[in-house]
């Protein structure tokens, strides 16, 4: 198991994207992609547990991985930059059967970001995303909310925009505005086709079966709703009918 970075979910607190990750719906390309465009294994599918390991800059710049972290005294991955050491808290204090984790190192991956735009051509196959996009210029996120990612680019030619989100249904992309077409290359990656000049791009998330919910919740909330207003029309309608007022309800019979 993978014990380097924050622990699983706290980098939801943090705002941390990380690539060690739990979760029992990560999708199953998570796995078999790896495997296919490296040759080693993406982590412990039987348990969800994506946890690859980073060698190379290059592999770290397909996953948008902007830093990397690995036990003190081992190389960093393959063109990254050291940034510094980090002392790791014993967990174990006062048990000698425990040895305490190492300390860790950090180092940088140049050129990586959550969405570069390069003047390459877009990818074409899956065997091709491997090739490292060595023009690629990081594009700055503006906002910090998971469901939606805008972005704003200004290149003099037209370019391959290259988003590091996980491919599932129900991602949208607009520019200035207007659709636009997303591809599909891997589990790993979106891409788009930006041409020339000043655009805004935002992509949002809501699968269709997020609408469908909704309306199937609005249509059960008005069915209950007028299932109450017949039920308390009835009831109205008995007490009126029980009445000894003359208005419906019975009569009292006269004496003699």
């Amino acid at each position: 198991m993978c014990s380097l970075g924050i622990t699983p979910e706290s980098n939801i607190l943090y705002g941390v994207h990380e690539s060690d990750l739990y979760d029992p719906i990560v999708p199953e390309g998570y796995f078999s992609t790896w495997r296919r465009l490296t040759g080693t294994s993406g982590g412990l599918r039987a348990f969800n547990h994506f946890c690859p390991v980073i060698t190379t800059a290059a592999e770290a710049r397909l996953l948008g991985v902007e830093y990397v972290l690995v036990a003190a005294g081992r190389t960093g991955p393959t063109g990254s930059r050291f940034v510094t050491r980090l002392a790791t808290a014993n967990p174990f204090v006062g048990n000698l059967f425990e040895h305490p984790p190492p300390d860790e190192e950090l180092f940088r991956i140049p050129g990586a970001d959550p969405a570069t735009l390069s003047v390459a051509p877009p990818t074409t196959a899956t065997s091709t995303l491997y090739r490292p996009l060595t023009s690629g210029v990081p594009m700055t996120e503006v906002g910090s909310d998971p469901g939606r990612l805008r972005l704003v680019t200004g290149s003099p030619v037209a370019g391959t925009l290259r988003i590091h989100l996980t491919d599932v249904p129900g991602w949208r992309a607009t520019i200035d505005g207007r659709p636009l077409a997303l591809r599909h290359p891997s589990v790993f990656t979106l891409e788009a086709r930006i041409p020339p000049g000043r655009h805004r791009i935002e992509l949002r998330y809501w699968p269709r079966t997020f609408t469908v919910g909704l309306v199937l919740a609005l249509v059960a909330a008005l069915g209950l709703l007028g299932a109450l207003g017949v039920d308390r029309l009835a009831r109205r309608r008995r007490t009126r009918r029980g009445r000894p007022d003359g208005r419906g309800g019975p009569r009292a019979s006269p004496s003699g």
